[in-house]
This record gives C-alpha cells, structure tokens and sequence, in this order.
C-alpha cells in the first residue's frame, strides 16, 4: 500500500525533526535516512508521480541540513544540489505550479546559504539572486498570500548580508530596509503571530547592525531597542522558549554595544 509507505515516511522525517531540536544527532539522521529509502522506493516505482518525486526532494533537503550540520559542507551541497534538480524537473513541467516554484527558490536559498559558508561569495550570491527572483515573482502574483510574502522578506536579508559583506553598506541598508518594510506590514496585520514577531525583532536587529557599522550608533540604539522590546514581549508569553530568551540576551548585548556601556 503505497499510501501507507507514504505515511510512514511522514511519521519518519516529523520525528527526525523532534530528534533534532532535542540534539539527538544521529537518532535524527537514522530517521531521515529511513524516510528517505522509502520515498526512493516509491518514486522509482513510479517517475511519473509527481507528490513523490516533491516527496523525495524534501528528505534529500533533511538529509542536507543533518550533513551541514554535522560538518559535512560536501555532502550537504550533494544533497541540495540533487534535491534541486528534481525541483527544477517539476517546474519544467508545469511552471504555473507556484509551490514547486517557491521549492526551487527555498533549493536556491540551501546552496546560497552553503556556498557562503564555503567562501564562494559570488556563487552564493548568485544563488541568492535567483531566489530573491523567483519569490518577488510569487509575491507579486499574490500579494495577500503571508507566506511568499515572509519567504521575500527572508531573501531581502540574505542580499543584504552578503552587500554588507562585500561592503556595498548603501545597498545593504536598502536590502534590510526592504526587509524590515515586509515584516511590518506582516507583524501589523497580525501581532498575534509570534513568528512575524519575531522576524521583525530580527529585521531590526540587523538593521540596527548595518547603521552602527556606517558609524550611525544614535540610530543603531534607537532601532535595537525597539528589537528588545518585542523580544521582552514574547519571553513574557513563554519563558520557557529557549530560542527567544536566547534572541533577547543577545539583542540586549547589542544594545549595550551601540550604547557604549559593554565590557
């Protein structure tokens, strides 16, 4: 029953997840790896199917971020690559499908965030440009739709990294500004949802960064204590986030950083 292997190997990659986030390594990659095998099976049974063929790029792309993790920067680049090309097979063949476009551009952003890591600041570049294309395509078809537009916000800060990086500090700044425009919009049209908060802390962060780089520390100030005062919020709806309290001591560190008074 095809189905059920389906199923199986759903249940597989949402407990690699738990696996992970819990720091259990291997555990995680043995269930990747499983889930893996059997939506091999299932596409090579049949090539035509096109939610399998979907299937399996998504467990390369967990088998890639468990490499990445693990040090393996050839391995992971392996995966994202082979899990890509199946992603770009799919859109070949029907380019008005905009979950597999929005797939290629989440491919695109693997490769760019690995070759960055490997030192390839063109390459990631490119990688990076070429996703930002494909989800500005996407969320100018639909503007309403939340998702694609987080996904370009998300694309706005990778350029902008890497502009800051290669010291173009105007075009970094238009980048985050860009970005942080998106997540406003989002986290007013929703303050509810703790994820656009966040994002938006994070936007402000960076763009606090790239002032203070451009030796603008009065406005670096300003705007990452408007980054603290959101992540103050989501820590008192749950103390027991790990990741926010973590998010908070650092953009406090910051804080303290563009007032002068670290030690």
């Amino acid at each position: 029953n095809t189905q059920w292997q389906r199923d199986l190997s759903i249940s597989l990659n949402n407990i690699g997840g738990r696996l992970a986030a819990e720091g259990d390594a291997a555990g995680a990659m043995a269930a990747f790896r499983d889930s893996l095998a059997i939506r091999e099976r299932l596409a090579a049974a049949d090539p035509s199917n096109t939610q399998w063929q979907r299937d399996l790029s998504i467990s390369i792309d967990h088998i890639g971020d468990r490499l990445a993790a693990e040090g393996d920067a050839t391995g992971a680049m392996a995966a994202f690559c082979d899990s890509l090309a199946i992603r770009q097979r799919l859109a070949a063949a029907d380019p008005s499908n905009t979950e597999w476009q929005r797939d290629i551009s989440i491919s695109l952003e693997r490769i760019g965030d690995r070759l960055a890591a490997d030192g390839d600041a063109a390459g990631a570049m490119a990688a990076f440009r070429d996703s930002l294309a494909t989800r500005e395509r996407l969320a100018a078809a639909d503007p309403s739709n939340t998702q694609w537009q987080r996904d370009l916000s998300i694309s706005l800060n990778k350029i902008g990294n890497r502009l800051a990086a290669e010291g173009d500090a105007a075009g970094a700044m238009t980048a985050f500004r860009d970005s942080l425009a998106i997540r406003q919009r989002l986290a007013a049209a929703d303050p509810s949802n703790t994820e656009w908060q966040r994002d938006l802390a994070v936007s402000l962060e960076r763009l606090a960064r790239q002032h203070a780089a451009m030796g603008e520390r009065g406005e670096a100030l300003d705007i990452a204590r408007q980054a603290v005062a959101i992540m103050d919020r989501l820590v008192t709806l749950d103390p027991t986030n790990a990741g926010w309290t973590k998010d908070q001591a650092y953009f406090k560190s910051q804080v303290a950083a563009h007032s002068g008074t670290d030690s």
